[in-house]
């Protein structure tokens, strides 16, 4: 079988991958979806001679031999590619602030990432408990304000931003607590939004069940 152009190397995980995945998903972009288990990685890490602190996710284009390395340059170059980064310079800063905000949200999460890779669930419980209360509950009031009636939370088409929140906000809900957007209905409904469009749906429909 024809190897696919693209390959995009990441853990058995949503974690800061999955947005990756749904920027070439949405744009009906073929892709290998080449997931490993960190002993993998290390295996092939070594066979292909990347440099030892290379970190997942890599996105490899096997025409032309181009590598990318990490989820905000890999980010960056898709949503430029495929046309989910705004119109402007100015709609650019405003995504890259609202990235760089859900990666310190998501550097925060990391006390419940290891609970849940421990299997200890009564921690996790407790440090999702702490991170709602000392991180996330103020950063969605702050992404309800930005939102406000709008349909995107940059510009007046999907971009980037869109469905990093959606993705960030779906992982939450999916597997640490399915009821906290109940009490953020815009953003809810915002996510919904994302993942009912026709390309996403059918990903998600299938998409592999994991636990972070």
């Amino acid at each position: 079988m024809e190897r696919e152009e693209l390959e995009l190397l990441g853990l058995n995980s949503r974690g800061r991958t999955e947005c990756l995945r749904l920027m070439l998903v949405l744009a009906g972009r073929k892709f290998n979806d080449h997931r490993l288990t960190i002993a993998q990685w290390r295996e092939l890490r070594k066979k292909e001679n990347f440099p030892e602190d290379t970190l997942l996710p890599v996105l490899r284009n096997h025409k032309n031999g181009h590598v990318i390395i990490g989820a905000l340059e890999i980010g960056r170059h898709l949503a430029t590619d495929l046309g989910f980064y705004g119109s402007s310079i100015e709609e650019q800063q405003e995504i890259d602030a609202l990235i760089a905000d859900l990666e310190s949200v998501q550097t925060a999460l990391a006390p419940v990432i290891r609970a849940t890779l421990t299997k200890n669930f009564d921690r996790q419980k407790l440090c999702w408990t702490i991170f709602m209360e000392t991180t996330l509950s103020e950063r969605l009031i702050q992404l309800t304000q930005k939102l406000g009636q709008n349909l995107f939370f940059v510009g007046s088409k999907i971009s980037w931003a869109d469905l990093a929140i959606a993705d960030q906000l779906s992982t939450f809900s999916s597997c640490f607590d399915r009821f906290f957007l109940n009490r953020y209905p815009t953003l809810n409904a915002h996510k919904m939004r994302i993942e009912g469009l026709p390309n996403i749906r059918k990903y998600v429909a299938r998409r592999r069940q994991t636990s972070f």
